[in-house]
């Protein structure tokens, strides 16, 4: 063995390292947030509320930011589509910085959860296709499909939304 066959092997071997922390470090250990939404109904104040819900599945801590809703759904895989996504990002709709049960920045530590509860009546949100939490890295993180179906399916959020239309209707006319 030579030297050149040395340093061949140890130039593999090196690589091969790196290249699995490599994808260790960016796969394994990145960031994930899980995130859900359901209507719920508060019983001590007997009111309807907008719960979100987050886990943090990764070892740093994650600091929500803004949370939104979109009236359609953006197409999927996200890094595919990102130019007609982004054409079609028209509107976007904030929650309030308050909520019920503290405000905006909201830190979840590693592996921990936390929540976010609106109250439903004032909220006026009338169309969603797209739930989605921003984090201070300025990721965007959507709610799962299921979970927005159900508000969709709820009768409690039907209810609300043809109050807010009414409401609308109402500050139209006059």
């Amino acid at each position: 063995m030579n030297i050149t066959t040395i340093l061949a092997i140890w130039g593999a071997v090196v690589s091969t390292l790196t290249a699995g922390w490599s994808i260790f470090r960016d796969f394994v250990q990145r960031d994930r947030l899980v995130v859900s939404a359901q209507i719920m109904w508060l019983h001590p104040g007997n009111e309807d509320i907008f719960n979100w819900s987050f886990k943090n599945k990764g070892n740093r801590e994650l600091t929500i930011t803004h949370l939104a809703a979109m009236p359609h759904r953006r197409w999927r895989p996200l890094w595919l589509f990102k130019r007609i996504n982004g054409r079609r990002n028209s509107q976007q709709w904030l929650f309030p910085f308050d909520f019920i049960n503290g405000h905006l920045p909201l830190s979840v530590g590693p592996l921990k959860g936390a929540a976010a509860a609106y109250r439903l009546n004032p909220l006026g949100v009338t169309e969603i296709g797209e739930l989605f939490a921003v984090t201070a890295d300025g990721r965007e993180w959507f709610a799962d499909r299921g979970s927005v179906n159900n508000i969709l399916t709820s009768k409690t959020f039907q209810a609300a939304v043809a109050a807010t239309k009414q409401e609308e209707g109402q500050r139209a006319s006059s």
